[in-house]
């Protein structure tokens, strides 16, 4: 069976862009300019041949047009887009269906074209366009009979009116399950068009191999670094979390601590119960720090990633981890969800766009209780993260970290979503300086406890002091008590103090204004179930 013949593309670049104050088609995208994006699609979508109408600014946007592109120009663009669509449909011949697609759109996927073409053909239609989950748009298809029907509609040629006076036989509606590509008309279409969201932001800033906040330069916890976590104030962190593995797992288990920094969690825990693991793996991303372990624990294995054995009981420790996870930024209006995204046009700055249906969906699996008008965070990563260790047979996981409920979260200010620490300070402009200030987001304990219980696992949570405190804390500041007064009665005034520095460190752990309130995420694995993932 001979191939079919290919459809030509009719580009339409002949706007004014009155709105966006230059030439829109020639603005910067991806590796070119967005009348590039939009040919580039044409062609990986197999249109042939490819014509570029222009008009106003004809002489840029005709200068850009790459060789082997047909530049057909306009000389009276004011008459508006049907005559346009006239010296496009006029440089094809007649008998050759065409796709129909907007030069300031760059965000149209090939794959969606290529669809639109043969299902229109298989379906027999005059035309057909794209339903997307937010409304019709471009790309539109037109058969060699549509082209002749709608020169039938006057000079100006109202192609929407055309294609919706169409009964539903002579016309294919291509439904997509992605939500319609930004028409860039103002310069507000284009940052957001041109964004990334706060998450790729976020990775960038803390985890690139060259620049990244964790993965290269000094290790950044402890009192000499820009923050300090509860296993630099006190041994005691790890001891006690040492002393509840004894008894909360199985021995033989599989220890993993994510996010190490430079032992000193795991250093004092494996003092309390080294010899009831049967493996202990140190994860961490920074260079700096993993040398640190290994001089630190030798015994100790280190790698870059959690690689969890296929089979056996595992436990994973995470301490002020899951904050630092990657987060989309998201709002709930009273059309649905949007998503705050990170523009690099004009300087950085947030940018609001249409929530891709999958996140969309997943805001409404993870924040049904989240009002109109609540801002955000999307904590995709984490719960994607948490959940796949509650399917895992025999693992637990205790997480630490700062955390509260979707309402609270909810009673933020828009500011109050992202932190950044530097220096043991709080308050830097988390898009001003990526890759020099630590930025964290703080976590939705109830994201974690639907991610774990949609895997069949079991979740618990609560404070660090109340957790610590059933480990045996209080013993232990009575017992420093006690050994302070014991010294303070030998005499031994510098014994005496050790005693009482030791103590204090002990308090902060459990001051529930500060580390003690911090939240303990405790989950028990499960069985596996299937759940909506994210795609854009």
């Amino acid at each position: 069976m001979p191939e079919a013949t290919p459809a030509a593309a009719v580009i339409l670049a002949a706007g004014e862009s009155t709105r966006m104050g230059e030439p829109k088609v020639l603005l910067p995208f991806g590796d070119g300019t967005v009348l590039g994006a939009v040919i580039a699609s044409a062609a990986s979508a197999g249109l042939d041949p490819i014509v570029v109408v222009t008009g106003f600014n004809a002489g840029a946007v005709g200068e850009a047009v790459p060789a082997g592109v047909h530049n057909a120009t306009n000389l009276h663009p004011e008459r508006g887009t049907g005559s346009s669509l006239d010296v496009g449909l006029a440089s094809v011949d007649e008998g050759t269906d065409v796709v129909v697609l907007l030069a300031d759109m760059p965000g149209v996927d090939p794959a969606i074209i290529a669809s639109l073409v043969s299902e229109s053909r298989a379906d027999g239609s005059i035309a057909g366009r794209v339903r997307y989950t937010n409304g019709d748009g471009h790309p539109i298809f037109l058969s060699s009979s549509g082209r002749s029907l709608l020169g039938e509609t006057g000079d100006d040629r109202p192609l929407w009116s055309f294609l919706n006076g169409l009964d539903g036989d002579a016309r294919t509606d291509l439904e997509v399950d992605t939500t319609k590509p930004l028409d860039l008309n103002a310069p507000e279409d284009y940052r957001a068009a041109t964004s990334i969201g706060f998450d790729e932001f976020m990775r960038s800033a803390l985890y690139d191999a060259e620049h990244g906040f964790f993965a290269a330069g000094p290790v950044r916890a402890g009192r000499d670094g820009d923050f300090i976590t509860s296993p630099e104030v006190s041994p005691w962190f790890g001891r006690l979390i040492g002393r509840w593995a004894l008894s909360e797992v199985p021995k033989g288990t599989h220890l993993f601590e994510v996010g190490a920094g430079t032992g000193s969690l795991l250093e004092p825990l494996l003092d309390e119960a080294g010899s009831h693991f049967a493996s202990v793996t140190a994860v961490e991303w920074s260079r700096d720090a993993r040398d640190q372990i290994r001089q630190r624990l030798p015994d100790v294995r280190v790698t870059e990633a959690l690689d969890l054995p296929a089979e056996g009981p595992a436990l994973v420790v995470a301490n002020e981890l899951l904050d630092n996870m990657p987060s989309r930024l998201v709002e709930r209006t009273e059309d649905g969800w949007i998503e705050w995204r990170v523009t690099t046009v004009g300087g950085r700055d947030f940018v609001a766009a249409d929530a891709p249906k999958g996140l969309a969906e997943w805001c409404d699996l993870y924040l049904p209780d989240a009002p109109i008008g609540c801002r955000v965070s999307a904590q995709v990563e984490m719960a994607s993260w948490i959940r796949a260790l509650a399917a895992r047979p025999r693992t637990r996981v205790i997480a630490f970290d700062y955390a509260a409920s979707t309402a609270e979260l909810c009673r933020r200010a828009p500011g109050q979503l992202v932190r950044t620490f530097r220096r043991h300070r709080e308050g830097v402009d988390p898009l001003g300086e990526p890759g020099s200030t630590d930025l964290t987001v703080e976590v939705n304990w109830q994201v974690a406890e639907r991610a774990v219980e949609s895997a069949g696992g079991r979740f618990m949570v609560s404070t660090q002091a109340d957790f610590l405190g059933r480990c045996g804390a209080r013993d232990v500041l009575e017992d420093l008590r006690e050994r302070e007064r014991m010294q303070a009665a030998a005499g031994d005034a510098m014994a005496q103090l050790a005693a009482r520095s030791e103590s204090v460190d002990v308090r902060a752990l459990l001051d529930e204004r500060g580390l003690g309130g911090f939240m303990v995420l405790d989950v028990h694995s499960g069985t596996h179930t299937m759940e909506p993932s994210v795609k854009d």
